[in-house]
């Protein structure tokens, strides 16, 4: 019985890589023995399978539906049986047999070969068909309104081509000039599945594995594959994809082979030339006791005979053409002195501020608008840059819709009307216009222009305006929010000069004089007031729409004209109610913002802007929540036109937590959870996946409270949640005929809408958050003795088991990637069949990277399925950095650009900085110096430098992307503040360029697992001491508290006292200093 799956593999299959480093220049390979060059035969690496002939199309449900189970698999393997043969089945009338890959193909010819001449069916009754789609040309592309191709979207169609019969065989030789896959140039050509089609006829039809061509040819070569540190009397085994082991073009001869590992090994294979990236040739290699990865790893021939050697440092294999280019030792000799990035970083000093700043700040990011509101507060007011005022803002998609709008000019300026809902279009700025936040970073922006030698001024707040703040309500909550507008005219010269000021009023009903100004009505409500008692010396004029004001300003003088727009129904002859002082209502203001910032999480640095950042992140998101049931429930938001997205505002209220802000985050979560269906799941506004990143967020924020009543409140609703991703999982639980477990045994159902991208996959980053979900909630109810809680564990068990099986499957399957330092590491995959770089087997638009790195498989670090210390978390990070942080993408950086720069344009991902997490990768390995100099590059090119707001993308996209603040505040909260497992580490990652002498970092009220934790750090450098002050956490027990002290040029401590008792517990090489779980304040002193 003819097998290919000897080690229990479903497909032998390739991958690309593009390869930004080459080992050695391509000039010096030998030529590729080409003679012959058959067409390379590709059947071996597919799955034989039948499915229903009468089913046409795929899946139909969409990203916010659960995956039906009749959906989940669309074909049915079949294997041989003992004879060899394959027996075809028969569904209502009809046989079915096919091919199925899981990346695209460029096919040429199909062969069907019978056991029995009676069998074959007439030619014209067959019917051969390829998967394709409706839209095809469009299926990598986001948004087009058809279905995006998948394994489960997409629908049979004819397979253009010619059938003739010869002997016991039926030959279909292709027409792929007629095949729109074959030929469309926007995403990888080909296609995944073919199947044939005829009348069932007798009892049985037996055929043998159906055969099938690629269009790549293929050539012979030689190939020496060695090790650095022979292993005699040990056995690897080699197994080869898209090609052949030859002395020549066999396609029967089994594909795997056994290497003695005590000597080299030369080998002669059959390799697809010039490959497409689905046809790639690799040799797969099955290391015994390498440990890591369990599964092995792949080398591709074709990055072998292009670089001229191929070095798996980590595991020690050289595979190189024979005879080599360059002898192993030569080969080491010459990448010699050669570093990886992360490794170029650790040797040179942290990243400044001030450096990054200067770099990377983004002049494109601050055209962003405001939206202007008390925190959670329901009246939300838009203030364009240019001083116009929308009120009420409604709507988080698009465009905002609004009812009115208030729009200024003094002299000239701005220099156009703008928009008054502009959000994203636009790459325009008012370069007479200068704005700020007032002292730095309150929600107070303040615009000003110069013109003929005056000033202009608008200052823009929302005030508290109810005096009635009832206790126990939240510190957030008033119910009468006002907006206020102070349009101020200076004239700072020595001579009197004429100026004029106007306002134009869109959207309302009437506008009135009256005493102290104008009264503007929409419908039975006051809409504005304008308070003119601050320039009652100018001549005020109302023409239809537009209020004018003129005068002579005197030299050193001042006019002021204020706008109060009332966030609550103010009847119009009330308008004089609204007039109070100016000064008093910003006051009144920046308390407000203090009381609600003071019981959080306090942060001082040297870094005076930094701090202000910091501060704005926070009020910048809470400017965007909203509020139900009187305050109850908290509508949390993932960015100004995003909304409460199930998915990225999960990133928000993880941040604020993370800062200090437990009750909102709570309260966020208690708004999702009612958001929760009788199904169990999240009931989503963008993808079904939303429910997953909510309960991971929810274990989280249990973790950091320890809010036991809350929970328990909860429960039921975490359990329902908890079972529902259990039977969707169930779901997927197939075997193999032959009894083995297919890859994707286990995995949560496909999912789609990974960055906007409507293709499904089973992708590791969404399984990764459900498992992480799940065990986070189940840990957390074992933690209260809930009966489920033990079941659950066990569940979330056997779903990391499954979700690491099919990652070491995938990364098995995927070729080696090159590093900077001239070595080769294994790779790491983004979704099961994908083996390579997306961008590789589904197109070339943006989003595919999107799934390498923003939601690639290094999450599987961050969520805990893989130690952050290991080997291969290692690889990915300096992947990223190697390759993918030298791509533009949607960046407006070149490529020479980033290189010319490379310390401060790398370290952070060119499409969504925020969501990478490489800076949280290099967190949990502890690597110091890269983790400062990412957070420092991943801050500024997102950042408005003028609103201190997030945005989506790098100068474009949502702007006040408050999830980009909530990753934002969780990097910095890592900064400061980071537990790992039973222990508490302090300032694991401030800067030592904050710890000059003099200098001092400050934290207080920082939420930790073990409860808040203050502490200040004082540089006395100039004596050779460095000081520090814990007040630790009391709530919950831990092991060890660990403090880094590091010196700005790098000394090393050589003694420590901890309350004026030496101490041997420190470590001059790491910088920190290990206490003994203690009460009460804790003074240390570290001598240099």
């Amino acid at each position: 019985m003819t097998r290919h799956y000897a080690l229990s593999l479903w497909f032998v299959l390739p991958v690309v890589c593009v390869a930004p480093l080459q080992a050695q220049s391509p000039a010096a390979i030998p030529a590729r023995d080409t003679a012959g060059a058959p067409l390379l035969e590709i059947a071996s690496f597919a799955r034989v399978m039948t499915c229903d002939p009468n089913r046409r199309e795929g899946a139909q449900s969409n990203r916010l539906q659960e995956f039906p189970k009749e959906d989940v698999f669309l074909e049915q393997e079949l294997i041989p049986v003992a004879t060899g043969f394959y027996q075809v089945p028969a569904a209502s009338g009809q046989r079915c047999i096919g091919l199925s890959w899981p990346e695209k193909r460029l096919l040429n010819t199909l062969t069907l070969d019978f056991k029995n001449l009676e069998a074959i069916p007439p030619p014209e009754k067959v019917t051969v068909q390829y998967w394709s789609s409706k839209n095809r040309e469009l299926d990598d592309m986001q948004g087009s309104a058809g279905i995006f191709r998948s394994p489960w979207q997409g629908m049979w169609q004819a397979l253009p081509g010619r059938i003739k019969k010869e002997g016991n065989r039926l030959i279909y030789q292709i027409d792929a000039d007629q095949v729109p896959e074959f030929v469309y140039q926007k995403g990888e050509k080909g296609t995944d599945k073919i199947r044939w089609i005829w009348p069932a006829a007798g009892d049985a039809c037996d055929i043998r594995r159906p055969a099938a061509q690629s269009r790549n040819s293929s050539a012979v070569g030689k190939f020496r594959i060695e090790l650095d540190r022979p292993r005699p009397g040990q056995q690897a085994v080699l197994e080869m994809s898209n090609g052949y082991w030859a002395e020549g073009a066999a396609t029967t001869s089994p594909l795997t082979r056994a290497w003695d590992l005590g000597q080299p090994l030369i080998v002669t294979a059959r390799y697809a030339v010039p490959p497409t990236k689905a046809d790639l040739t690799l040799l797969r290699f099955e290391m015994p006791g390498a440990g890591f990865p369990e599964a092995g790893f792949s080398v591709a021939l074709e990055d072998v005979l292009t670089s001229g050697g191929v070095f798996v440092r980590d595991f020690g294999v050289y595979v190189t053409p024979d005879p080599p280019p360059l002898s192993l030792a030569d080969y080491k000799r010459k990448i010699a002195g050669r570093q990886t990035t992360l490794d170029q970083v650790r040797r040179l000093p942290d990243q400044t501020f001030a450096r990054a700043k200067q770099q990377l700040l983004n002049p494109l990011c601050a055209r962003d608008p405001m939206i202007l509101s008390l925190a959670c507060d329901n009246s939300k007011f838009l203030l364009q840059r240019e001083g116009v005022l929308v009120y009420p803002a409604k709507g988080n998609s698009g465009v905002f819709q609004y009812d009115a709008a208030i729009h200024p000019r003094f002299l000239s300026a701005p220099r156009k009307e703008v928009d008054a809902a502009r959000i994203r279009a636009e790459f325009y700025i008012d370069e007479k216009l200068e704005r700020h936040l007032e002292n730095g970073w309150y929600p107070i922006p303040v615009v000003t222009a110069k013109e003929q030698g005056l000033l202009w001024r608008q200052r823009t707040f929302i005030a508290p305006f109810d005096k009635d703040t009832s206790p126990g309500r939240p510190a957030w909550i008033n119910r009468k929010p006002l907006c206020v507008v102070e349009y101020s005219m200076e004239n700072p010269g020595k001579d009197a000069a004429e100026t004029s000021f106007s306002l134009r009023v869109a959207g309302v009903d009437s506008i009135k004089e009256v005493e102290r100004g104008v009264a503007i009505q929409k419908g039975m409500n006051l809409y504005a007031f304008i308070d003119r008692s601050g320039a009652n010396q100018w001549r005020q004029a109302i023409t239809d729409n537009l209020i004018e004001y003129r005068g002579t300003i005197p030299a050193g003088g001042k006019w002021r004209v204020v706008a109060c727009v009332p966030g609550w129904r103010v009847p119009p002859e009330d308008y004089a109610s609204l007039a109070v002082d100016v000064e008093v209502l910003a006051s009144r203001t920046k308390d407000y913002w203090r009381r609600i910032l003071d019981p959080a999480m306090q942060i001082e640095t040297p870094e005076a802007q930094l701090n202000d950042i910091i501060r704005a992140s926070q009020v910048n998101s809470l400017l965007l929540f909203c509020n139900h049931q009187d305050g109850k429930l908290i509508e949390p938001s993932g960015g100004s036109s995003i909304g409460p997205l199930d998915t990225l505002a999960q990133c928000t209220i993880n941040g604020l937590d993370l800062a200090g802000h437990g009750d909102v985050a709570r309260d966020c979560l208690n708004y999702f959870l009612s958001r929760y269906n009788d199904q169990g799941f999240l009931a989503p506004n963008y993808a079904i996946m939303g429910t997953a990143q909510n309960l991971w967020t929810l274990g989280q924020h249990y973790q950091l409270s320890r809010d036991e009543a809350w929970l328990r409140s909860i429960a039921p609703q975490l359990l329902k949640a908890c079972r529902w991703i259990i039977q969707q999982r169930d779901k997927t639980k197939q075997l193999r005929p032959n009894g083995e477990k297919a890859p994707e045994y286990g995995l949560f159902t496909p999912q789609s809408t990974l960055c906007d991208w409507d293709r499904y996959s089973y992708n590791f980053y969404a399984n990764a958050f459900y498992y992480a979900g799940l065990k986070l909630v189940a840990s957390s109810l074992a933690d209260i003795q809930d009966p489920a809680a033990e079941a659950l564990l066990q569940e979330a068990q056997e779903y990391y088991q499954d979700l690491m099986r099919a990652w070491r499957w995938n990364q098995a399957r995927m070729p080696v990637w090159p590093l900077a330092d001239g070595t080769w590491a294994p790779a790491w995959p983004s979704s099961l069949y994908c083996f390579g770089l997306t961008s590789d087997f589904q197109g070339s638009s943006i989003f595919p990277p999107a799934h390498d790195v923003e939601y690639g498989g290094g999450h599987l670090v961050n969520l805990g399925l893989l130690d952050p210390k290991s080997p291969e978390a290692g690889w990915i990070n300096d992947f990223l950095e190697d390759y993918w942080f030298f791509q533009p993408l949607a960046s407006n950086y070149s490529a020479a650009v980033i290189k010319g720069d490379w310390y401060t344009y790398g370290g952070f991902s060119k499409i969504h900085p925020g969501v990478t997490r490489n800076v949280e990768m290099s967190a949990a390995r502890d690597d110091v110096k890269p983790f400062i100099r990412s957070y420092f590059n991943t801050m500024f090119p997102v950042l408005s430098g003028e609103t201190l707001a997030f945005w989506e993308h790098i100068g474009f996209g949502d702007w006040n992307g408050a999830y980009e603040a909530g990753n934002f505040l969780r990097r910095t909260r890592m900064m400061f503040v980071m537990e790992r497992g039973q222990e508490l580490w302090l300032a694991p990652f401030v800067t030592n360029q904050w710890m000059h002498d003099g200098m001092r970092v400050k934290i207080r009220n920082a939420p930790t697992n073990f409860g808040p934790v203050n502490y200040q750090i004082d540089s006395r450098v100039n004596d050779g001491i460095i000081e520090a002050e814990i007040d630790p956490p009391a709530r919950n027990a831990m092991n060890a508290l660990v403090i880094r002290l590091r010196h700005p040029q790098q000394k090393k401590m050589h003694r420590v006292t901890v309350n004026g008792q030496e101490t041997q517990d420190f470590d001059p090489e790491r910088e920190i200093v290990r206490l003994k779980a203690a009460s009460g304040r804790i003074m240390i002193r570290a001598f240099y």
